[in-house]
C-alpha cells in the first residue's frame, strides 16, 4: 500500500490526510538522509529498517 493510503487508514480522525501523508514522507525521507550521512546516534542500532520503524511508529502514538 502506498504511503498516502497507509496514512489515510491509520489516521482516519485526521482533518487533513494529504498533509499527514506529507508529514510521514518527510519524516521517512529525513530519517534516510540522516542514516546515509551517518548522522544518527549510535543507539539507533545497526538495522535501518528496525530503527526507521521505531521512529515512524511515533507518528501514530
Amino acid at each position: 500500500m502506498a504511503l498516502r493510503g497507509r496514512v489515510a487508514v491509520l489516521a482516519t480522525a485526521s482533518a487533513d490526510p494529504e498533509r499527514d501523508a506529507l508529514a510521514a514522507w518527510s519524516i521517512g525521507h529525513g530519517f534516510v538522509t540522516l542514516w546515509l550521512a551517518g548522522a544518527l546516534p549510535p543507539n539507533a542500532g545497526p538495522d535501518p529498517e528496525s530503527a526507521a520503524r521505531s521512529v515512524i511508529r511515533r507518528l501514530f502514538e
